[in-house]
């Protein structure tokens, strides 16, 4: 075969060889452009799918009877958490999780209160009287006990003479327990320690709330009057937390999930 025949079929079948891999070349880059746009695009549709189911599941959360009932309760809306309870109970009476809501806040919570004091120290006093003849000094030291029949939230202050307000509990200066609290007993303060008065005279009040809900409305002012620098803040948060502490005790005639005990006693200057 003459060396220019063989010249021609070698370009010949060069070219074919060069086509067909072009072809190849271009065949699987649009295949892979096809692929990554359809997975693209996937992506793209299934996520506004996933976040609509999201929403829809929130709202469906949200719109939990039981939940928006107990929300109710927890930030002190008895009224309409009992309201609440009553339709959904006339729709459905053997509606569980109504039913255990409802006990949860008509069943009675019951709590015992002592106030336990040195006079003189002399001989221990117990006492549940809340008339506010108990007098005592600075010298006389005293310490609380509350005992409850069940798992509940607790919450103890006292406002003293000089109206400084402290929190004897939840506080880990006075007792390590936490809320809620077990059945049993609780001292304050925890083991032998005893609290005293200063030398400012006047009237002492402590307040006692137990409930089986967190008191949700209560405990962001608890950690402000922590927290508060100045007098007139804290001085606010103050008045906020009596007032609170007096609405529930109010709520105590129709709502026996509440428990609420006050003691008063006068604060005699040291002669």
């Amino acid at each position: 075969m003459p060396g220019a025949l063989k010249w021609r079929m070698f370009k010949r079948n060069l070219s074919k060889f060069l086509w067909r891999t072009l072809k190849f070349i271009l065949v699987i880059g649009i295949m892979g452009g096809v692929v990554y746009y359809l997975a693209f695009f996937k992506r793209k549709v299934e996520k506004p799918i996933a976040i609509a189911r999201d929403e829809h599941h929130l709202e469906s959360y949200a719109a939990d009877p039981v939940m928006e009932i107990n929300k109710a309760i927890e930030e002190s809306k008895y009224d309409f958490a009992k309201d609440e309870i009553e339709k959904k109970l006339q729709m459905n009476p053997d509606h569980i999780a109504i039913r255990t809501l409802r006990s949860k806040v008509m069943d009675s919570l019951q709590i015992d209160f002592k106030f336990n004091y040195l006079p003189h120290r002399g001989r221990a006093i117990t006492t549940r009287n809340s008339s506010g003849e108990g007098v005592l000094t600075s010298k006389d030291p005293y310490y609380l006990v509350l005992h409850t029949a069940e798992e509940c939230y607790l919450y103890v202050f006292q406002l003293r003479s000089s109206g400084t307000l402290v929190k004897l509990f939840p506080d880990s200066k006075y007792s390590p327990i936490l809320n809620p609290v077990p059945s049993g007993s609780v001292r304050i303060p925890n083991g032998m320690e005893w609290i005293y008065l200063d030398n400012v005279a006047g009237t002492e009040t402590i307040y006692v709330l137990a409930s089986r809900w967190k008191q949700k409305n209560l405990e962001p002012l608890m950690n402000g009057l922590n927290s508060a620098l100045h007098q007139n803040a804290k001085a606010k948060i103050i008045e906020q937390i009596i007032m609170h502490l007096e609405r529930e005790e109010q709520a105590t005639d129709t709502v026996p999930g509440l428990a609420f005990a006050k003691h008063q006693f006068y604060h005699e200057a040291n002669q």
